[in-house]
């Protein structure tokens, strides 16, 4: 079995990230990447191996390439959650949901215009990037289609049970100033 993890390495996520605009060959991707056809398939095994992507329409000798997407957003959802209930409770809602996967794809695009941020990080950080931006959103009211009320709805519910908990790390620390008599508000 690999050990090589292909969502933390940037150039397997560089590829991932470049067929959120729709199939692409390995030599369209090598062209936009600046890397040679023969790395970027490498990278398409590696994602293929954990079938986020997989085989798309073939034009004479050359193979297209897409998302996997009912399988990526599965995996998304495995992995943006930090505790197994928040796990079980979004996957339930959000999987399926089109609003969920119009913001992901949004927010990746965002960060494939970063460069040096691998699809773990993203995947990782979009907890933390919820409880911090989820309070600012304003005039959720102005929303009537129901898949996005349903999205705000769910998302607003992670919000809620997401701020309250903590990483071990953060646990830890939180400990510390309990044990220095510190106070502090939730």
């Amino acid at each position: 079995m690999e050990r090589f993890d292909p969502l933390k390495n940037l150039r397997t996520s560089m590829v991932f990230l470049e067929l959120l605009d729709g199939p692409r060959t390995a030599t369209g991707i090598s062209a936009t990447l600046n890397i040679t056809p023969q790395s970027v398939f490498e990278h398409i095994v590696r994602l293929k191996r954990i079938d986020i992507v997989k085989l798309g329409q073939r034009h004479g000798k050359f193979q297209e390439y897409e998302i996997n997407s009912s399988r990526f957003y599965e995996l998304f959802l495995q992995k943006a959650p930090r505790s197994v209930d928040r796990k079980i409770i979004m996957r339930g809602r959000l999987v399926d949901n089109k609003s969920f996967r119009v913001l992901v794809e949004k927010y990746l695009k965002e960060v494939r215009d970063l460069k040096n941020v691998t699809l773990w990080q993203a995947i990782n950080e979009f907890e933390q990037g919820l409880i911090r931006i989820f309070p600012a959103l304003k005039d959720r009211s102005s929303f009537k289609e129901e898949e996005t009320l349903a999205l705000l709805e769910t998302l607003e519910e992670w919000y809620n049970k997401a701020r309250h908990s903590y990483t071990i790390v953060q646990a830890a620390l939180l400990r510390a100033f309990e044990n220095l008599n510190l106070t502090y508000e939730q």
